[in-house]
């Protein structure tokens, strides 16, 4: 699966404001990587900034993933 970058999701998530394009990239994903886990792939992304984990999480949530 493609590494999603940290600010792709800070500019297209819940933070940015642009769901349309948040929503792309969550179908993008649904199509790639039918059984992807939003816990699996943070625990396994190489980020430390605890906020920055919990902003991430919570905008993977928001678009089901």
């Amino acid at each position: 699966m493609r590494r999603i970058k940290d600010d792709e999701w800070e500019a297209k998530g819940a933070g940015g404001g642009d769901t349309d394009g948040a929503e792309w990239e969550a179908e993008e994903i649904r199509a790639l990587e039918p059984g992807f886990s939003n816990r699996t792939w943070l625990d396994d992304y190489p980020m430390t900034d605890v906020d920055q984990i919990k902003r991430l999480a919570s905008a993977l949530r928001a678009l089901d993933l």
